[in-house]
């Protein structure tokens, strides 16, 4: 190799040596806003399905043991109510600080067949720019028959 060509690769890698860098702090932000969302969005699909579980325990729980034939069945010690905030409020994940689950459950019979209905309400707070997305909330309702 001449003494050219050896100067001619020096100033050549002298000059691209910042590309690298400039490269990542263009790309960065990017991949940054990918990374929290996936975070954000896995975290909401728990919170869903740990809500949806919550409000089918407590419907289920309200089928065999609800003695409510009408009305509302968050009465007394033990009820549809706190078997699904109970089953929700050890599981979500809130990182706005504490979780706040509102359950109800009503019992209907619209054809003489008694139905409970267990509705759960999760007010999730995200992270950053996800934060908002999600104002109203998660909520998960279910729907079954009372056993006689």
């Amino acid at each position: 190799m001449t003494t050219r060509a050896i100067r001619s690769f020096l100033s050549r890698s002298r000059s691209e040596s910042g590309v690298a860098a400039i490269e990542l702090a263009i790309v960065l932000p990017l991949l940054m806003l990918i990374l929290f969302g996936i975070i954000s969005f896995g975290t909401v699909f728990y919170n869903y399905i740990v809500i949806t579980n919550a409000a089918r325990e407590g419907a289920r729980w309200g089928a065999i043991n609800s003695e409510v034939t009408t009305g509302d069945a968050c009465t007394g010690t033990t009820n549809p109510c706190t078997v699904a905030d109970s089953y929700a409020n050890g599981l979500l994940i809130n990182y706005g600080g504490g979780t706040s689950v509102t359950t109800t459950a009503t019992v209907d019979a619209p054809d003489s067949t008694p139905i409970i209905t267990v509705i759960v309400e999760f007010d999730f707070q995200g992270i950053g720019f996800f934060k908002t997305l999600f104002a109203d909330g998660i909520s998960a309702r279910s729907s079954m028959y009372l056993e006689p």
